[in-house]
């Protein structure tokens, strides 16, 4: 359930980025655009694709664990 909130927020975090890239666009004219890699919602999307996969790492171990103590006893 973690993996899939911190996923969710990871897309709620890139939604924002995009929109607001978009916006920005719109406002200048502009028909290209860079990401702004010091806003608030691209280190926020950083930030959790970076635990989402340390969380996720976490219990693919503990589960592999836990089935290989199941198995040998």
């Amino acid at each position: 359930m973690l993996v899939m909130f911190l996923d969710f927020l990871q897309y709620v975090a890139g939604y924002h980025n995009v929109r607001g890239l978009q916006k920005e666009m719109e406002k200048e004219g502009l028909e290209e655009a860079r990401y702004d890699d010091a806003s608030w919602s691209w280190k926020l999307r950083l930030f959790f694709f970076n635990a989402k996969q340390w969380a996720l790492a976490i219990n693919v171990t503990w589960l592999l664990i836990v089935l290989f103590l199941w198995l040998s006893n």
